[in-house]
């Protein structure tokens, strides 16, 4: 009876003389074979995680935009014509997450019961600039990287 020995199933040899055969110094020469493959696959990995990142800080920064119209909105609705005090409170809403180009949210004069439509257009910076200057056509220069977010939302003057 051989008791308690343990086996491999390939070769039926006790395991305890498998430690030092031929196999093992056949893999002496690949032991910075791993270390390569990782400093080649790691900047590939990080490329994706920081493009996940940045798909998701855009997808925030669209709610925010959305909400932020919205509010613009509702306060053009009870003030028509402030286009002042709507700007301030779009990019109230937007501080920090984006910046607001002054031209696009207008605050329209209308009557009682007209409907309003508030728009507003942001400017958002991901980390990954040269992901997003791929994604606008390859462009270069001061706008490259920079990605344009518009929202718009109506009211009715009240």
């Amino acid at each position: 009876m051989l008791g308690r020995r343990w086996f491999n199933c390939s070769s039926r040899l006790p395991v305890s003389t498998l430690g030092g055969g031929e196999a093992s110094r056949s893999r002496r020469g690949e032991s910075g074979q791993s270390a390569v493959e990782f400093a080649i696959v790691l900047p590939v990995l990080v490329l994706i995680a920081l493009g996940i990142l940045d798909l998701g800080l855009v997808f925030s920064s669209q709610l925010t935009l959305n909400h932020a119209a919205a509010e613009g909105a509702r306060l053009c609705a009870r003030r028509p014509g402030d286009t002042s005090a709507t700007r301030e409170r779009v990019a109230a809403d937007l501080s920090g997450v984006a910046t607001l180009d002054e031209t696009a949210t207008a605050c329209p004069s209308a009557a009682r019961g007209d409907t309003i439509t508030v728009t507003a257009v942001a400017s958002f910076v991901p980390m990954t600039r040269a992901m997003a200057g791929s994604l606008a056509g390859g462009a270069t220069g001061a706008g490259a990287g920079t990605l344009r977010l518009a929202a718009s939302a109506s009211a009715v003057v009240w």
